[in-house]
This record gives C-alpha cells, structure tokens and sequence, in this order.
C-alpha cells in the first residue's frame, strides 16, 4: 500500500503540469482555412489546415456531396487514436446515401499508442495536452461547418468510435450547437483508460488509476454527458467487447439521463480490419439518425 500510495504521488507530481485550459480561450475564433493541396475530385472540400486566433491550428478533412445549393446535415467522426482524419470513411458508411458533409480531424498526439509500465505516465503526461487541443480543435471545426454554405447549422451530429466516443461526448457536452451526438463502442474516458491501463502498470494500478482520471477529468465523457440532455444521444455497445465493460457503457448512458439512447450488439470491439462490425453500428447510427430527424 506504501508502495503505490509513493509511485501515485509520483505519477501525481509527474502529470502536474498543463492544466486545464479556458477551452473557450483555446479555441479561440476561426481566422483561416487553407487548402493542403488540390480539392478532392467530385467534391466542394478536400483536406484543410483550420487556424485560430489563438495559435490552435487543425487539420481536417470535408468532404461536400455534389449538386447543391441547398444545405444538408454535417457528419462529423471521431474514430479511434490512429484514424484522425481519415475516419470520414465510417462517416460514409453513417451516412450511406442520404447526402450529408462529411467531416473528421487529426488528433495532435504524437506520443507512443501502446504504452507499457512506467512510460505510461509519460504517455499520460503528454496526451493530456492534446486531448485538450482536440477538443478545442473540434469546436473550431463545429465553426468551420456552422458557416460552409452547404451546412445545416441545425444538423451537425457527432459520431465517436472507440477512443472518439468520449471525445464526440466531451464536445457535445461542452457546446450547444451539435444537433445529436453518438458514441460507439465508448465509455467515460476514466472508465476506458482504467480498463486499458490496468494490464499496463500491473500492482500499481489500483492506486496509479484514480490519479491519471483525475488529471483528465476536464475532458472525461462521464462529465459532460449530462449536459448533452435535451438533444438526441445514441450509445452503442458490444456484448462481446472485451475492451469497454459493459459497465463502463452502461455507467456512460445512467450518467446521460433518459435522453440517451442504449443499443447493443452481439459483436466484439470493431477492429479497423473487421469493418462487419463497423458496418454494423452504422446500421444502428444511421436508423437512430432517421428516427430523430437528424437526416432525411
């Protein structure tokens, strides 16, 4: 107990720096959007660099159906830590052929994706700060989307994968404007990373656990979720996902109140390879969108 109440301590000292940020401040306002090369082909978008009056700049891709001018709903997808902005391809499969703009982002992490023992902290340590960016990031994505000319500003739904689900939940919980938020096969992240970390750091992971939470409490989906309320909230769960407890979903969900949506399927945790049960879960998504209205 002495040992893990020292190396909790420790861990405590070690993540101590880069706290909370005003996420209003980081955000910041949208001053610029520039083109990383030439426009995808049969598209109004492409991949772009969004940059802010604070400094904060993002890379995303948007990709805008053909035809036009009316405006149509915005997809926006948060997959899992290696996706970034390359998780546009489960918005498509959200979407199906409902015309919608599709949109996702790079995550600003650059720190190992596999940490074991004590690199975890460092790991941490360095997350932590762009867990913070991504999510102001996205909320200067939502400004980029809530001014293009074929967006609905009343229909920019959120969808998270796996480790995007609470950063989709973080998001919608933080700001107003998203019409829907979905998250798919994801819990509070305190809940997904105590569950990852566990096998990682062994005996001192019931006292190194509750420190590393507590260090990301400002971004954690269980915080914001409640906040989602009134606005539609879908949340996807497998039975046989060995890397979200069931509890953790269903803890994620009790926090979100009655408006959240509980569905489950007998499927594992969706690896990128096994897009059966990607496909799956955008069945789900895309149902649940139609029946809130949020998607012709």
């Amino acid at each position: 107990m002495l040992i893990g109440g020292v190396a909790a301590g420790a861990i405590a000292v070690w993540l101590a720096p880069h706290p909370a940020p005003d996420f209003d401040a980081l955000k910041g306002a949208l001053v610029g959007a520039r083109m990383a090369g030439a426009p995808l082909p049969a598209t109004g978008g492409g991949d772009l660099t969004l940059r802010s009056s604070s400094g904060l700049e993002i890379e995303v891709r948007v990709l805008v159906p053909a035809g036009g001018p009316e405006r149509v709903p915005a997809v926006v997808v948060f997959g899992g830590l290696q996706r970034g902005r390359g998780a546009v391809d489960l918005a498509a499969q959200v979407a199906g052929e409902t015309p919608v703009v599709l949109a996702a982002m790079d995550y600003p992490y650059e720190g190992d994706p596999d940490p074991q023992g004590w690199a975890v902290a460092g790991a941490v340590r360095e997350a932590r700060p762009a867990l913070y960016r991504t999510v102001a990031g996205a909320r200067l994505l939502l400004d980029f989307l809530a001014r293009h000319p074929r967006v609905r500003p009343d229909r920019i739904i959120l969808v998270g994968v796996s480790l995007g689900g609470p950063i989709a939940v973080a998001v919608g919980g933080m700001d107003p404007r998203p019409a829907g938020v979905a998250s798919l096969f994801g819990a509070g992240l305190a809940d997904m990373l105590g569950h990852a970390l566990r096998p990682r750091l062994g005996a001192l992971a019931d006292a190194a656990v509750p420190v590393v939470a507590w260090h990301l409490r400002a971004v954690d989906a269980g915080r914001h979720a409640p906040a989602i309320a009134p606005r539609p909230f879908l949340v996807v769960g497998g039975r046989g996902d060995r890397r979200i407890p069931v509890q953790a979903i269903e803890a994620l969900a009790k926090r979100a109140g009655p408006a959240a949506r509980v569905v489950w399927l007998d499927t594992p945790h969706p690896d990128p390879v096994a897009s059966v049960w990607l496909r799956l879960a955008a069945d789900a998504t895309r149902s649940w969108l139609a029946q809130e209205r949020l998607i012709p």
